[in-house]
């Protein structure tokens, strides 16, 4: 029996993304897996860490491939040196987007309720504009073309992400 059968058949309610979201403290360990009473002789990670890894890697391929596809449209004012440099500020903007935006958004959530999620497209533009601030390698003309990036980057996002689910 191989470990993605064993996984198929022993864990079909792990498989799912709901369950792959909670703590990490709170993910069962590793299951060794025994063939016959042998020796254990694999070890087999949990499919929600596996589907988790999963999920993390296909978001970052959107939004790289979104931030190249924004560069390349012409559309807005962003200067890079390097393909390099789009592939960092794609990883320093996953990261912004993991760990300040949610704090953003709680905090500005009064203004977004009120302007009807208005404001929400603000938060996309300074999370944008922020990244662009911290790294050296990508610049952005103004505000206003950080905005639009964000705009034309998360409806990217959204609509690839829809498809590809």
């Amino acid at each position: 029996m191989t470990v993605v059968s064993y996984l198929l058949q022993a864990c079909p309610a792990q498989l799912s993304l709901s369950r792959c979201c909670v703590g990490i403290n709170q993910l069962p360990r590793l299951q060794r897996i025994h063939h016959n009473n042998e020796r254990p002789d694999a070890v087999a990670p949990v499919a929600g860490r596996v589907h988790l890894m999963h999920a993390v890697f296909q978001r970052w391929m959107l939004i790289l491939v979104g931030v190249l596809l924004v560069t390349a449209s012409g559309l807005v004012d962003i200067y890079y040196e390097t393909p390099v440099d789009l592939i960092v500020f794609a990883m320093i903007l996953i990261g912004v987007n993991a760990v300040l935006r949610p704090i953003v958004v709680i905090l500005t959530l009064p203004v977004t309720v009120l302007t009807l999620g208005v404001f929400a497209l603000v938060v996309n533009a300074l999370t944008f504009w922020l990244t662009a601030q911290l790294y050296w390698g990508v610049h952005v003309g103004s505000f206003f073309h950080a905005a639009l990036a964000a705009l034309l980057l998360s409806i990217f996002t959204f609509v690839a992400g829809s498809l590809i689910r």
